[in-house]
């Protein structure tokens, strides 16, 4: 499952950004970090038409912008937590303050797919005493342990 790549490094918690720009590029930026065949530009390009699509929120404050790429081999996740509630286009019109973010091979293993992963994922942010823990706390571990439970 995707959620079980979810890493102490890969969170980062009461982030103060104030837009959605900000958000998709501070997501750009740290995978660019981690995967060397695409640019913090490319992945950004990506997530915004991913974006046009259609809003990757949720609903209820959250967030799960997603995107496939090709030219990679594994899949890489992150998790935000914001200081403030920003507007991101959610169905309910909320404003959004937590987001779990994913890059997932385009290539893939054609016996495997991210959709599922994604709906678990999906799931767990939509539990509401999942949500509270995630939005009360800065512990990673506490962070790490909500998205393994299930």
């Amino acid at each position: 499952m995707l959620a079980k790549l979810l890493k102490v490094e890969n969170i980062f918690c009461h982030q103060n950004l104030q837009s959605k720009k900000q958000i998709l590029d501070k997501i750009s930026s740290f995978f660019a970090s981690k995967i060397n065949t695409h640019s913090k530009t490319d992945i950004l390009n990506y997530l915004l038409t991913r974006e046009k699509i259609g809003s990757t929120a949720l609903g209820e404050g959250v967030a799960m912008p997603h995107v496939s790429l090709p030219d990679i081999q594994k899949p890489s996740v992150m998790f935000i937590s914001l200081k403030n509630s920003i507007d991101y286009d959610a169905p309910d019109k909320k404003p959004i303050d937590l987001l779990f973010a994913a890059l997932i091979p385009k290539d893939g293993d054609k016996n495997y797919s991210y959709a599922d992963d994604l709906y678990g994922i999906s799931d767990i942010l939509s539990e509401h005493n999942k949500i509270k823990i995630l939005r009360d706390t800065d512990d990673k571990q506490i962070i790490i342990d909500t998205f393994y439970e299930q």
